[in-house]
């Protein structure tokens, strides 16, 4: 009778586990699809930023926006890894009084270091201009894209909130508030006319300005006063992490937009628009591999110290075979679909663009090896060892990039922009195995 018992027990029990890690998958897919698409309106807010210019105001203004975007990368660059960054590594490990006061300590902080900077770099700029290096046309741009850098990013840290608790939804709202926002700008514009440049920045700012309204009504009630001892307590941790990061985001953002700046000063200003429309439609696809990140960092970071050196290898080769199944298809509809986006969307003006297409498709298998590899030397606390991945990226795209765009024009260009990204996933795979090597050997050294 007792046997019987545990068999039909044995039989039964399996269903609800079954169920709940039905459940678990369910949930967590569905958080991964309000991230992608919290990128993915990022995504589109830049890609029709990027759309409407080439086709409204031509190649030329196309190609100063994409070196001004160059300076607001640089500084997201900045932030990320210096103020957003840490806040998804350590804040999961906090409770809420003490996440409050951490928050609020980011907070305070970018505001004064970003916004500093930002004012430093307009003065620069002027500078630049009645030195003769920089005509005095371009600084009113400059000016109106460092401003809008400000509200963007701001913006993005009170948004990366909704992922540290779990609700990556009430993200997702915020940016489609953003996206329609914007649409309704462009389409004004194109009414009513008298856009250019600045009056973009402007509007662009504007619709960040009215989602950090938004934002910051629902999140700053939860905001805590920082004691003295916790402010540096909070600076310690963050800085350990941040002072390598810091170093390694601009010189990645260097890598990857540097191309942009060398073909704007080698090359005709057009060229610089042309690699503008292949990093546009590359785009999508890179805001789906930050959507996967903002859910997975957390996650990871919260279980790394749990897990085995196997576990950790089961689980990078897992994650990085899924986003390069979303990267491969991708890479094809980039080739097969691309000239037409870009007769379409770009005009006819554009079209030098289509032959860069097949280089740029590489990027995104690139990419998706490099990811998963940064994501746990993030979560291990190695930013030195991205440091040093960046640095030869970067060494690479100057020392690659200069010859063939001074060969091959705007195709060596594009060439330049592929290599630097396949270096970098070669080294992410090579210091995260360095690294788990390494571990090993401490692990299996007999204790005294």
């Amino acid at each position: 009778m007792n046997d019987s018992s545990e068999h039909d027990r044995a039989d039964v029990n399996p269903l609800p586990a079954k169920r709940g890690k039905l459940r678990a998958a369910g949930r967590f897919g569905g958080r991964a699809v309000a991230s992608i698409g919290d990128q993915g309106c990022t995504a589109a807010t830049n890609f029709l930023t990027s759309l409407f210019i080439g086709r409204m105001l031509g190649p030329e203004i196309l190609g100063i926006y994409a070196m001004t975007d160059v300076i607001v990368r640089v500084l997201r660059a900045l932030t990320l890894s210096s103020m957003i960054e840490p806040l998804s590594i350590y804040a999961p490990r906090r409770s809420g009084d003490e996440r409050g006061a951490y928050l609020a300590f980011l907070v305070i902080s970018q505001l004064t270091l970003l916004g500093g900077l930002t004012i430093l770099l307009a003065l620069l700029s002027m500078l630049w201009a009645a030195a003769g290096r920089l005509d005095w046309s371009v600084v009113p741009a400059v000016v109106a894209a460092l401003f809008y850098a400000n509200l963007i990013l701001f913006q993005a840290l009170l948004r990366r909130q909704f992922y540290i608790e779990g609700q990556p939804t009430k993200a997702l709202l915020q940016s489609i508030s953003n996206l329609l926002l914007v649409i309704l700008g462009f389409l004004a514009f194109w009414y009513w006319g008298g856009a250019d440049l600045v009056s973009i920045y402007i509007m662009l700012a504007f619709a960040g300005i009215i989602v950090c309204v938004v934002q910051g009504w629902r999140l700053f009630h939860r905001l805590r006063r920082p004691t003295r001892q916790q402010r540096r307590s909070f600076g310690r941790e963050t800085w350990r992490y941040a002072r390598w990061n810091v170093l390694s985001a601009p010189i990645h953002q260097m890598s990857i937009s540097g191309v942009i700046l060398l073909a704007g000063i080698m090359l005709p200003i057009e060229g610089a628009g042309y690699l503008k429309v292949g990093e546009t439609i590359l785009a999508p696809f890179l805001q789906v591999v930050v959507g996967l990140n903002l859910l997975m960092l957390p996650m990871v970071s919260k279980r790394l110290d749990t897990m085995s050196l196997p576990q950790k290898r089961r689980q990078i080769v897992r994650l990085s075979l899924a986003t390069l199944a979303v990267a491969v298809p991708y890479a094809a509809a980039m080739i097969l679909l691309g000239p037409w986006l870009i007769r379409t969307g770009f005009g006819p003006d554009l079209m030098s663009a289509v032959p860069l297409l097949p280089i740029f498709a590489a990027i995104p298998i690139f990419d998706s090896l490099k990811n998963q590899p940064a994501v746990f030397l993030s979560a291990e606390g190695r930013s030195d060892l991205k440091l040093i991945v960046e640095c030869v990226r970067a060494v690479l795209t100057l020392a690659v990039g200069i010859p063939l765009i001074w060969g091959f024009g705007v195709t060596g260009a594009a060439w330049a922009r592929a290599i630097a990204a396949g270096a970098g996933a070669l080294m992410s795979w090579s210091c995260v195995l360095w690294l788990w090597r390494q571990q090993s050997r401490q692990q299996s050294r007999p204790t005294a």
